[in-house]
């Protein structure tokens, strides 16, 4: 198989897949503040900006930035830790939290619609291919 032409072909594909409504959803909620404030509410909620830099694989800076604007829009506040009053924690809001679910909601709708019109047999493959670039990336 020659894979430079493979890759030049599902490059081409995978821009047109793009324009999905899928493909958006899951990109709003995947990336910057967004991510943050999911990250917050679905993985870990009181944690620095640090560990959240960490997480993400950003600069203290950028992460710096993306807390500062989810302050400003009530969707994160950053607090004192009750043990270690030197030490911040970042705490998902009432507001952030909604914002979180109702946006997950809304990407899960998309994605099963997808799924759906791919067919049963189709949906298991493309599942079974995801996981195991998901699989490839942990490592």
């Amino acid at each position: 198989m020659d894979y430079r032409k493979e890759a030049e072909e599902a490059f081409e594909y995978m821009r047109k897949v793009n324009g999905f409504p899928i493909m958006r959803a899951m990109n709003d909620v995947s990336q910057g503040e967004m991510a943050v404030v999911g990250h917050l509410t679905f993985k870990q909620d009181g944690i620095t900006a640090g560990e959240l830099s960490a997480a993400f694989g950003l600069g203290s800076s950028r992460i710096a930035a993306i807390l500062n604007t989810l302050t400003k829009k009530g969707l994160a506040k950053r607090a004192s830790d009750p043990e270690d009053g030197r030490v911040v924690r970042v705490y998902v809001t009432d507001k952030g939290r909604r914002e979180a679910m109702r946006r997950r909601d809304n990407t899960n709708a998309h994605l099963a619609g997808f799924l759906e019109l791919l067919g049963e047999e189709d949906a298991k493959e493309f599942l079974r291919i995801i996981k195991k670039a998901a699989a490839m990336r942990e490592r």
